[in-house]
């Protein structure tokens, strides 16, 4: 990966969410073309208008020729705890 921002970004992602796996940004990215996606995101510029302040409650959305740029990018981990039952053979003491 040469770009710095991704990098920053997996270290941010992996800290936040306690992944250890180091191959699990790499398999992100390589699907479903998700390196381009997360690239025009990360390049597109924040207009003025989505930096202003909204009043309270409000979407800071901007006008509308704006709002179709706003974006989110939202990443999270799910556990499963998954029960499993084994027999073991215990030697009876002589």
């Amino acid at each position: 990966m040469d770009d710095l921002r991704f990098e920053w970004l997996r270290k941010q992602i992996y800290l936040a969410l306690e992944i250890k796996n180091n191959d699990v940004f790499e398999e992100f990215i390589s699907r479903n073309g998700n390196e381009y996606d997360l690239s025009v995101f990360l390049s597109h510029p924040i207009s003025a208008s989505s930096t202003g302040s909204a009043p309270r409650g409000q979407p800071n959305v901007g006008n509308t020729k704006d709002a179709k740029h706003c974006s989110t990018v939202f990443f999270y981990k799910s556990s499963i705890i998954e029960e499993v039952e084994e027999e073991i053979e215990v030697p009876i003491g002589e």
